[in-house]
């Protein structure tokens, strides 16, 4: 397997970055803009590669990649809903992007990036349906 990191940098305060794991193997060479991963450490991985090759994630549960915060599956092939299934044991969200049908590598990051965002702020739009950021006040 092939992968990367792109590390978003450092952001003021105590908190460290978004660890975000996206799993597609057109983004592991492609020219990618850092800017828009600000924030976030994000790791691509291109998934097995051939047969040959065995996902470790799927076979013992454990990815030498490590811990995510946010994960999206944007694999093709046999390899593609085992290590999705995996993930969504493993992780805590989990963002299914198999069926994208999108070839250009920088439209799919920013795509990936976007729906892991959106994914991590579904929880609060469901418990707020009329918008905006929460109030001092908490409601």
């Amino acid at each position: 397997m092939l992968h990367r990191t792109l590390p978003g940098g450092r952001q003021e305060g105590p908190w460290r970055p978004l660890r975000v794991l996206i799993e597609d193997p057109r983004l592991v060479d492609a020219q990618l803009d850092r800017t828009v991963c600000a924030g976030m450490d994000v790791t691509i991985c291109s998934g097995p590669v051939g047969t040959r090759e065995a996902c470790p994630l799927v076979l013992d549960g454990s990815c030498p990649l490590g811990e995510a915060d946010l994960v999206v599956c944007g694999l093709d092939g046999d390899w593609a809903a085992p290590v999705c299934a995996g993930w969504r044991e493993a992780a805590g969200i989990v963002v299914d992007a198999r069926d994208l049908d999108e070839d250009d590598p920088a439209a799919r990051f920013v795509h990936h990036l976007g729906a892991a965002i959106g994914a991590l702020h579904a929880p609060y739009a469901e418990q707020h349906p009329e918008g905006g950021p929460p109030s001092a006040s908490g409601r």
